[in-house]
C-alpha cells in the first residue's frame, strides 16, 4: 500500500513538471513568433520609406550614372568626325583642322587629324612675304579606366612652306632658278600629348591641352636662295631660319575640338 502511495505520488509530480515545461514551450514559441512579426514589420516600414523617399527605385542607378558618362556614352559609337581651333601653335598660330576618329572602345581611339595655317608677315626677323604650314598626324588615343582624360601619341606629317620678301629677293640678279623665292621643309616626326575629351549622347567636346611634335626624319628641304644671293650674310640669315624649322620641336596648345559621334 505505501509503494503504490509513493508510485501515485511520483506520477502526478512526474505530470505536473511535463505540464509545467509543455506551458513554457508555448510561452517561448509565442515569444518567437511575436519577434519575427516584429523584424517583418520592421522591413516592411522601411521599404515603404525608401519607395516614398524614391518611387521609382533609381536613385542608386542616378547617382552613378552621374560618374563615368563620357565613357559610357562612348560605348555602342564607332566614329566622330571633328573640327577644331589652335590658337597657339608652333610655328603658325591659329589653326584650323578636321578630324576623323575610329572609337575601337570607350579605353581606345584611332585617330587621323589635319591642321593647317598661314600668315603674311616677317618670320624670326627674316622679310618673309607669307608662310604656310600643315600637320597630318595619325594618332593612338588612350582613356584607359579613365572618364574624359587622355594620352595620344603617333606619328605626324609636317609641311611648312614660306615666299620670300622683296627685299631679300632684291640681292638675287639674273638667276633663272625656279623657286627661288620659296623655301619649303617636310619632315616626318613623333607625337605626343594630353588632353580631355567629353563625349555627350551624340556630341563631343574637347580640349588637347599640350601636344610635342619632334621632327625625326627630314624627308624634303629646299631652299635655292642662300647658294644665289649676292649677299652672304642674308643668304646665311635665311639658312638658319631652315635649320630652326628643321631640328627644334614645335608644340601645339589648346587645341578646342568639337564634333559628332554615330
Amino acid at each position: 500500500m505505501k509503494a503504490l502511495i509513493i508510485l501515485i505520488f511520483t506520477f502526478c509530480a512526474a505530470a505536473s513538471v511535463a505540464q509545467e515545461a509543455k506551458e513554457a514551450s508555448k510561452s517561448d514559441k509565442a515569444k518567437v513568433e511575436s519577434s519575427q512579426k516584429e523584424e517583418t514589420k520592421k522591413e516592411s516600414t522601411s521599404k515603404e520609406e525608401v519607395l516614398l523617399a524614391d518611387p521609382t527605385g533609381n536613385q542608386k542607378k542616378k547617382k552613378k550614372k552621374k560618374s563615368g558618362s563620357s565613357r559610357r556614352n562612348r560605348e555602342g559609337k564607332r566614329h566622330s568626325i571633328i573640327g577644331s581651333y589652335t590658337p597657339l601653335d608652333t610655328w603658325i598660330p591659329s589653326k584650323f583642322g578636321l578630324q576623323y576618329t575610329y572609337i575601337q572602345n570607350p579605353s581606345t581611339s584611332w585617330e587621323v587629324s589635319w591642321d593647317r595655317g598661314s600668315i603674311g608677315y616677317g618670320f624670326l626677323f627674316v622679310d618673309i612675304a607669307s608662310i604656310k604650314d600643315q600637320r597630318i598626324q595619325v594618332t593612338r588615343t588612350s582613356y584607359s579606366k579613365r572618364n574624359s582624360f587622355y594620352l595620344t601619341y603617333g606619328l605626324n606629317y609636317y609641311q611648312f612652306k614660306a615666299t620670300l620678301g622683296s627685299a631679300l629677293l632684291s640681292t638675287v640678279t639674273g638667276s633663272t632658278v625656279p623657286n627661288i623665292d620659296v623655301l619649303e621643309i617636310s619632315s616626318l616626326g613623333g607625337t605626343f600629348g594630353i588632353g580631355n575629351r567629353w563625349q555627350f549622347k551624340n556630341w563631343v567636346l574637347g580640349v588637347n591641352w599640350v601636344s610635342i611634335h619632334v621632327p625625326l626624319v627630314i624627308l624634303n628641304s629646299e631652299n635655292a636662295y642662300t647658294s644665289n644671293t649676292t649677299n652672304q650674310s642674308d643668304g646665311q640669315t635665311v639658312q638658319d631660319v631652315m635649320d630652326v624649322v628643321e631640328r627644334i620641336p614645335t608644340f601645339t596648345a589648346v587645341r578646342v575640338q568639337l564634333g559628332y559621334s554615330f
